[in-house]
């Protein structure tokens, strides 16, 4: 059957014979008989391409041995065995201010086997993950606001791996430094000894950072039996001042480093012109975390209840935090000490530590005669008019006057003033000199005056007394003696710092009871 028709290919005969005497010729040496001659029947044409296949045929399958022996199989044989590796990049500049780009880059196509969830990010907030060709992507990531710090991407080994299967090796990470704060200026650091002055039962001193002694911060302890609005005024410039603060449209935060026992307190930050205390704004925030730092940002557009709103045309150069504002400490039941550092100014640069002119204080007695003094009223419960005017018996005398309306409250009075805080110069009050004078002018004889002094932020630590007038549109000199309270006002205490004074005029009776009218008074003197 194998011998080939007229119509065969005369060189297939042979071609096949030698595949099927191919274990034989090993052994004898060629294929045909014994002798090794060749079948008749085959010409010189056919021997020679016998000899070709024959040749051909063992060298193919010597080098087919060998390459299933010796171990050296290339890729065409084993396959793809390198695992992936990736790279991350970002778009960021040097320290990042906002939103960073990451992307990752495969070493070679991966697909889709890279998904969000396989990137962990630390210290920002994961957004759009886009996926591109070959498997690469790109990862958003946002830095929180108003901090510093670094962005830290990292993807886990077998976190992908490539068309032929192989997984990730070795995990990849990446960093990022970012600081998002605002333009701001360092408003007190409390490492260069600024003036502290507690108050309402707050106590104010420089101590070391809880966690980390190298750092010195200010340490805000309010006590059990603190008043709710305790806190502390941070100065460094005279009048308690500090430098005058450029609030504007685009810039009306401050920003603090605060260290709470306690999460979930308010925290109030008041600004005012250390000149006039009247002129403020106040606004709150609240902890977070408890026993830990956190960042604090206190925005003076949104001004606390019931207190004056930002006036971009004011200047405020004094500046007071309250903590837990609004409890007692015996509503806490405990004292409870706080911390602070890094108050700043957001929005804007300007000089830090250029003081603003001082306002003078003055001296005892008050004679509103001084010219470069400032005199201030604050009028309440219905008192009008309160202003500087010249004296009705004496053209070249100033003098300070007041109207009680028809409509006023018995209770009705006026605070003067001439430096920050309604403040005036201490009254150096001891157990054995307790009185002050006033001169006054009244339209009725025999109706009581009362004065009250207190320390200006705290008013609970007071004194009140009375004295009588005895005239009618005439100037007499009525002497306040504190050792004699006001029945059920506070006793004196000589310890307090007496710098705060009130006057109420025909005190008890309101304007409809026939206790209105224009007073004056002039020349508040301590009597030692």
């Amino acid at each position: 059957m194998l011998t080939a028709g007229p119509e065969k290919d005369p060189m297939r005969v042979p071609t096949v014979m030698l595949w099927l005497c191919v274990p034989l010729a090993l052994l004898v040496g060629a294929c045909g008989d014994d002798d090794g001659a060749m079948d008749p029947d085959t010409g010189p044409g056919d021997a020679g391409m016998i000899d070709l296949a024959m040749d051909s045929g063992t060298d193919s399958g010597t080098d087919a041995g060998m390459d299933a022996g010796d171990g050296d199989a290339g890729p065409e044989d084993m396959g793809d065995t390198t695992a992936p590796t990736l790279a991350i990049t970002d778009d960021a500049d040097g320290v990042a201010t906002g939103d960073v780009l990451f992307t990752l880059t495969p070493s070679e196509d991966i697909g889709t086997s890279l998904a969000a969830e396989d990137v962990a990010v630390v210290g920002g907030s994961a957004g759009a993950f886009t996926p591109g060709a070959d498997g690469s992507a790109t990862l958003v990531v946002t830095p929180p606001a108003e901090a510093m710090g670094t962005l830290m991407l990292s993807v886990a080994a077998g976190a992908f791996e490539d068309l032929a299967g192989n997984a990730n090796a070795e995990a990849v990470t990446a960093a990022q430094d970012f600081d998002t704060r605002s333009p701001s200026t360092l408003v007190h650091d409390f490492e260069d000894t600024p003036g502290l002055r507690g108050f309402a039962g707050a106590t104010a001193v420089l101590a070391a950072d809880p966690d980390d002694a190298s750092n010195t911060v200010l340490s805000l302890t309010k006590a059990s039996d603190a008043a709710f609005f305790a806190g502390t005024t941070m100065f460094r410039c005279e009048d308690e001042g500090i430098a005058p603060l450029p609030f504007s449209a685009t810039a009306t935060t401050m920003s603090a480093r605060v260290w709470s026992p306690a999460a979930d307190i308010p925290v109030r930050l008041k600004v005012e012109n250390s000149a006039m205390g009247a002129i403020s704004v106040e606004t709150d925030t609240f902890t977070t975390v408890a026993g830990a730092w956190e960042v604090l940002v206190f925005d003076f557009r949104a001004n606390a209840m019931d207190t004056p709103a930002l006036d971009f045309g004011r200047t405020y150069d004094k500046v007071a935090v309250f903590f837990d504002f609004g409890a007692t400490g015996a509503d806490v039941g405990e004292a409870r000490t706080y911390f602070m550092d890094d108050l700043r100014f957001l929005g804007t640069e300007f000089d830090g530590a250029a003081c603003p002119m001082a306002t003078p204080l003055g001296t005892l007695p008050i004679t509103f005669d001084d010219a470069s003094l400032t005199y201030q009223f604050s009028p309440f419960g219905g008192t009008t008019g309160a202003m500087v005017v010249t004296d009705p018996d004496d053209a070249g005398n100033m003098v300070a006057e007041v109207t009680k309306s028809a409509t006023a409250e018995g209770s009705a009075g006026t605070t003067f003033f001439t430096g920050p805080d309604e403040s005036i110069p201490v009254i150096p009050l001891t157990a054995t000199a307790t009185s002050v004078t006033l001169r006054v002018r009244s339209p009725r004889s025999g109706i009581p005056v009362r004065l009250k002094i207190e320390e200006a932020l705290d008013p609970t630590r007071s004194v009140e007394t009375e004295a009588m007038t005895t005239g009618v549109d005439t100037w007499e000199t009525l002497t306040f003696d504190f050792s004699m309270e006001a029945t059920g006002t506070a006793m004196l205490n000589p310890a307090f710092v007496f710098n705060q004074v009130t006057v109420f005029f025909d005190f008890g009776r309101s304007g409809e009871d026939g206790g209105g009218g224009t007073f004056f008074y002039d020349d508040l003197t301590f009597v030692p």
